[in-house]
């Protein structure tokens, strides 16, 4: 009869520990994962590729892939329309590439009638917000991981 007999110790570390080799795959995999989700990830500034990160976590045992920026998971999981105000500053302040490259400000008082102008080929939008017309999420990390999980089989 053939008999495997588990240890606990053994166990500990063949999963958990760091030099073991779950955790030696588990770190290329993520690895693999973050190369792949900062090729995949929407390049505007490059700035979300360039803070997709891998740490591990040793409260969960576990290795964790993403970015700590704020719109990270919007970008992974879509937004749906909605309005944009400035908050911490006088105006909004953006280049806005879908209407011809143009550099753009939005006070936050907005303009006397609220209209918008062209002025020294700076746009000026008066009402006080813009509409974001959202967009559909990429899901970045998740097809980061599949692709690396494919590498693998």
């Amino acid at each position: 009869m053939a008999r495997l007999s588990l240890f606990p110790s053994e166990l500990n570390k063949l999963y958990f520990d760091r030099q073991g080799p779950v955790q030696q795959h588990l770190s290329r995999m993520a690895q693999d994962t973050a190369a792949g989700a900062r090729r995949l990830v929407r390049r505007d500034t490059g700035q979300l590729a360039g803070s997709i990160e891998v740490r591990y976590d040793a409260a969960d045992r576990a290795w964790v892939v993403g970015s700590n920026l704020a719109y990270a998971a919007a970008q992974h999981e879509g937004a749906r329309p909605h309005i944009i105000r400035p908050r911490n500053a006088a105006s909004l302040h953006f280049f806005w590439a879908n209407q011809g490259g143009i550099e753009t400000f939005v006070p936050r008082q907005g303009l006397p009638g609220g209209g918008s102008f062209v002025s020294g080929g700076v746009l000026f939008i008066g009402k006080g917000y813009v509409n974001h017309p959202g967009h559909t999420g990429t899901f970045y990390l998740l097809r980061a991981l599949q692709d690396a999980v494919n590498r693998t089989r």
